[in-house]
């Protein structure tokens, strides 16, 4: 959990945070992932100094997102710092590199700077002489450039369940927000320390050794990104508790990345088994003389990606095909959504199996692999879709891609030279041919689809353009062509499924196929190569024997690596001046320096030189800075706000991707005190401990009577046929809370709530919250008659709860009855904050039922922010108004998101659906209502309507996104409107027919459709689509898809609560509507960022402090 200090205690946590930085980034968010340019990769010219010794500078260059030196070291010099900083950055954005990216070798130093997002580095090296820092010795480089990984394949498809295999990373190649790192070497590796959360409770456990720590995280319990960064070589004989198999164990587990440093990271006889594991990233390691597979990905794996490494021989089996070991890259039992791409593949004899027992479809992707003489299997395929695209194939004695038992793959823009059979299905063409014993095992045939291949010296390949029912593969004429269900294979009668052409096809770039061969040998495998070199020979391409030459080098291997760490003086003490803190804090104009004296030295160890991150230094290593900026208490909020955890990931221009969250949220449950915990199945007898809960009623009462003030529900469904009314009252200085355990999912179920079609007034709602200071959070609401929460008291704080299926309004913000009529007693000042409305509808007219409404009779300051409304059967946002009740007061939404609203996931809709994503008033009755940062993807009618609200709104960083899905509809419908003011907003559309209408209004920055035409506006000035000289100018182009990261949304029935939130519960969508770097619109915007809504992994998050008793 993050501790808040007090605003004059954060200088001190900034110097801290800097003396003890493990990499602290400089994030950018990057788009799509484009195609490696080895031109582009420059080794720098360094600049040293004359006037006295320096350290000079052997080699610098980048890499993908990681950067790297080589320097000679200085007489005098007991170790070196390193730097580094966006090449455009001023000297003060300089940020050091933890100690352990710093080695020593046997005639040179190195040091590799990871987590980069791509752009212009410069990296300074400075030596300790006499426990000090010698500027006059420091050595720069100059500008160095790093590419992003591309991240393409079935691994990171949006159809998968967590929707990347970046692991511990962004996907922009960042460091996750709250990651863990380890450091691992042959001398920590079983000492290595980590707290591990080991049950539902969250309760961590202390961890000693690596194979202990991934061990305790096979439960799941702990899904922190976790960062396993192995520096040198390490034995087999170095690792205890490796399995029976010698394989290291990632099972279980969630969002980790295990990579090597640098170029000479190698598991030495030993593997990888990676077993039930999801967001996992394998790269950048040599694996040698391992004792079965190197690495196998077997049973229940989704969204993961192999990608970097060197794969060299195994250890011989018991098997005659076993010479060089078994499997390289397994991929079996039902594991999915895999990519394995760029690795360099040396002699394997089995580079890949691809599907074992397994029975259900299942799909992985190979792209831009070396498979540099390897023999076979790359891959065979069983029963699973494979993707197989730009991989060299190079010199393969016995044959590339191999399809069995009723497996589809596709197989585009490689390149086989001197492969001997490139593609075969399992008895039929070229397996059988000549009377040859088929290559596999007698197993019923799959089917190929070929696309623009470049084959040179193969000996056989038959298309089924040449012989109908005899062939290797059917050859499309372009990339999109289906393959008819005529062909079918000889043995097993199986078609090809297309699913290169289906929803379940991912967005990809391809390179040509004549630039393969560049392309991969430049980037497969680790860091420039690696540090064992090795070519082959025109022989070898015919020759499937094991190398002896090359075995006896692999034998005989061992790293040149001398030490590890750079002996900086970080981890002793360092003295610093204010002004040096004030120069680090720029960011933070609120910082107290008082209590910082001249000079002061401060001592301190990094956590990492134990192998570990402290949490503390973890959460700080993503921000430029940390502060704790209290904001001056409002009375129409009476919160305080603390700022914390800035992250420049955040930033495109000046305007930052925001959220909100509550010091509640990830609260530890024995931290409250005068609490009470309830169970599904509690009893009033009980005494409201966690191991003898009350029933919530029971526990209700006890709040209600000052008995306790804090109700914490353990995990389970809570059934009730009724209402529960809640009008007590806690106080600004002491909030009563109602909230799920930490970690618990706790539905309550209302469906046994009888529902009256006829009178719809007398439906009970879940919860009628009456009461004022009550914090709600981590709740399920489902199934009530009416609405799953009405929110009629104030100063109310509703975090992290899903209303789903309720028979009206997921939450409506609304006075308790008609009978409050003075304005000054409707519900105000009310935080809805990451919540999430889906599925709500209401079987009586389908055209109540959003997912959230503050409607009718609701006060000042009521706000929504980070929530997220999907499939109602009415709107997203409803903030009707009428003549009998005269005006609500301002709603603010905020970083908010309204899908596909107008029909449920069922597909349940009526012509009655308005189907907006915000509707933002009605019936003329004006209130100057506020849209920051909002998305509306597919909704069924408008995206942002005014419905005939006549007042100045205001609709900034905004994105309307392929709505009017029942047509007739617009994307922005701001017409009826009276001065109101429209900035950074975009319209994209993929109906000709949607029609952008905007009237009465002010704005800048803007572009949208109207009339079959594009129009761009950049200064501010009226605008009128109804009058040509009031539109903006008309631009050639408008928005089309590649101005998006990612323009394909997740299908219907995906769990955006889960698939696009970040940890702390704000929004990421992970790249889906958002501007790409790449488009021509991504500077378009008053603040020179991109324009339309900002959502990413590294939100600016500004925390509410909830008072308690």
């Amino acid at each position: 959990m993050r501790k808040k200090s007090k605003v004059k205690n954060i200088s001190e946590k900034v110097m801290v945070a800097t003396l003890t930085s493990s990499i602290i980034m400089t994030p950018g968010f990057v788009a799509n992932a484009e195609t490696y340019d080895t031109s582009t990769i420059s080794n720098s010219i360094n600049e040293i100094s004359k006037e006295t010794e320096a350290v000079s500078i052997l080699d610098s260059k980048g890499w993908l997102e990681s950067a790297s030196i080589e320097w000679k070291g200085i007489s005098g010099a007991t170790g070196y710092d390193v730097y580094y900083k966006k090449s455009d950055q001023s000297d003060l954005e300089y940020k050091q590199i933890d100690s352990d990216l710093i080695r020593e070798y046997s005639s040179y130093y190195r040091a590799d700077v990871l987590g980069l997002t791509s752009g212009n580095y410069t990296i300074k090296i400075v030596p300790i002489i006499d426990k000090n820092e010698y500027d006059l010795g420091k050595a720069i480089t100059k500008s160095i450039k790093v590419k992003e990984n591309v991240r393409e394949g079935f691994a990171f498809s949006s159809e998968s369940s967590m929707g990347t295999s970046s692991g511990g990373y962004d996907d922009d190649g960042a460091v996750a927000k709250n990651a863990q790192i380890l450091y691992v070497t042959a001398d920590n590796i079983n000492t290595v320390n980590a707290d591990v959360i080991t049950n539902n409770k969250g309760a961590k456990t202390t961890c000693t050794g690596l194979t202990d720590i991934l061990a305790k995280r096979q439960k799941g319990y702990d899904k922190t990104p976790l960062i396993i960064r192995m520096i040198g070589q390490i034995n087999s004989s170095d690792i205890n508790g490796l399995n029976s198999n010698g394989y290291l164990e990632l099972k279980g587990c969630y969002n980790i990345t295990f990579e090597g440093v640098g170029e000479d990271a190698t598991a030495y006889k030993w593997g990888f088994l990676i077993r039930d594991a999801h967001n996992v990233e394998l790269r950048n390691i040599g694996i040698m003389l391992f004792p079965d597979d190197a690495i196998s990905l077997d049973t229940g794996n989704e969204n993961i990606w192999v990608h970097n490494n060197d794969i060299f021989y195994g250890t011989a089996g018991s098997d005659k095909d076993q010479a060089k070991g078994d499997g390289s890259c397994d991929v079996k039992g039902k594991s999915t959504y895999v990519t394995v791409s760029y690795n360099h593949f040396y002699d394997s004899g089995k580079c890949s199996l691809c599907g074992m027992k397994d029975s259900e479809n299942f799909y992985v992707t190979y792209h831009h692999n070396w498979f540099d003489h390897s023999d076979s299997r790359h891959p065979r395929i069983r029963v699973g879709s494979v993707h197989v695209y730009n991989n060299y194939f190079d010199g393969n004695s016995k044959y590339g891609v191999g399809v069995t038992k009723g497996s589809s793959a596709f197989i585009e823009n490689n390149y086989f030279r001197n492969c001997k059979y490139p593609m075969l299905i399992s008895e039929q063409g070229t397996d059988v041919a000549n009377g040859n014993t088929g290559t596999f095992s007698n197993e019923d045939g799959g089917m190929i689809k070929a696309y623009n291949n470049k084959v040179e010296g193969a000996s056989s390949l038959i298309y089924a353009n040449d012989d109908k029912t005899q062939f290797d593969a059917y050859l499309a004429s372009s990339r999109d062509e289906k393959v008819p269900e005529t062909y079918k294979s000889v043995q097993g009668n199986n078609i090809y499924n297309n699913f290169d052409t289906s929803s379940a096809m991912y967005d990809y770039s391809v390179d040509a196929n004549e630039d393969v061969e560049n392309v991969v040998t430049s980037y497969a495998g680790r860091v420039d190569g690696g540090d064992f070199i090795w070519k082959f020979t025109d022989a070898d391409d015919t020759d499937s024997s094991m190398n002896n030459e090359l075995m006896d080098k692999i034998k005989n291997y061992k790293s040149d690596l001398v030490s590890v760490g750079g002996k900086s003086i970080v981890s002793s003490s360092k003295i610093m001046s204010t002004e040096s803190v004030e120069e680090i804090a720029s960011d933070s104009e609120d910082i107290d320096k008082s209590n910082i004296k001249e000079n002061e030295e401060i001592s301190t160890t990094t956590e990492s030189e134990k192998g570990i991150l402290s949490e503390e230094a973890t959460n700080l290593e993503n921000n430029e800075s940390e502060t704790s900026e209290t904001i001056e208490n409002k009375s129409e909020s009476e919160v305080e706000t603390v700022e914390s955890a800035k992250s420049k990931d955040s930033a495109i221009g000046n305007l930052e991707a925001t959220g909100i969250n509550t010091n509640l949220a990830d609260k530890d449950d024995d931290e409250f005190t005068d609490a009470v915990y309830v169970s599904s199945n509690g009893s009033s007898n009980n005494d409201g401990s966690y191991n003898n809960p009350l029933d919530l009623i029971s526990a209700l009462d006890k709040v209600k009577n000052s008995e306790a003030s804090v109700i914490l529900l353990e995990s389970g469904t809570y059934k009730f046929d009724s209402q529960i009314t809640i009008s007590n009252n806690g106080s600004k200085d002491a909030y009563n809370v109602l909230k799920g355990c930490k970690d618990a999912k706790v539905v309550f179920d209302f469906s046994n709530e009888e529902y009256n079609s006829k009178d719809t007034s007398k439906n009970a709602r879940g919860i009628q919250l009456n009461g004022n200071y009550w914090y709600v959070g981590n709740i399920t609401i489902k199934g009530a008659a009416d609405n799953g929460m009405m929110l009629s008291g104030s100063h109310n704080i509703i975090e992290r709860c899903i209303f789903d299926g309720n028979r009206d309004t997921g939450l409506q913000i609304s006075r308790k009855s008609s009978s409050v009529t003075d304005y000054k007693d409707w519900p105000s000042y009310n935080s809805v904050i990451n919540c999430t409305s889906k599925n709500n509808c209401d079987p009586a007219t389908y055209e109540n039922a959003d997912g959230f409404a503050a409607k009718l009779t609701c006060g000042d300051g009521n706000i929504f922010d980070g929530c997220i409304s999907y499939n109602n059967s009415d709107d997203g946002w409803d903030l009707f108004a009428k003549t009998e009740t005269g005006s609500i007061g301002v709603i603010t939404i905020r970083n908010c998101i309204a899908i596909r609203n107008g029909k449920t996931e069922d597909g349940t809709t009526n012509s009655n659906c308005d189907g907006n994503g915000f509707k933002l008033g009605g019936s003329g009755v004006p209130t100057p209502h506020v849209v920051t940062n909002c998305l509306a993807i597919e909704n069924l009618h408008h995206g942002f309507t005014d419905n005939n609200n006549p007042a100045a709104l205001e609709v900034t960083n905004c994105t309307a996104f392929d709505n009017n899905k029942g047509g007739k509809k617009n994307n922005f419908s701001l017409y009826r409107c009276k001065d109101a003011v429209v900035t950074n907003c975009i319209s994209y559309t993929t109906n000709s027919k949607t029609s952008d209408k905007l009237v009465n209004l002010s704005g800048n920055h803007i572009i949208y459709t109207n009339s079959d035409k594009w129009y761009k506006v950049t200064e501010t000035q009226a605008i009128d689509t109804g009058s040509s000289a009031s539109r903006g100018e008309v631009i050639f182009s408008g928005t089309s898809a590649s101005d998006f990261v990612n323009a394909k949304v997740p299908s219907v029935g995906t769990d955006f609560d889960e698939l696009w939130r970040n940890d702390d519960g704000t929004i990421n969508t992970n790249g889906v509507a958002l501007i790409s770097s790449s488009s021509q619109y991504n500077t378009f915007s008053n603040d020179g960022g991109s324009i339309g809504a900002r959502f990413f992994s590294g939100n600016e998050v500004s925390e509410i402090n909830v008072n308690l008793k």
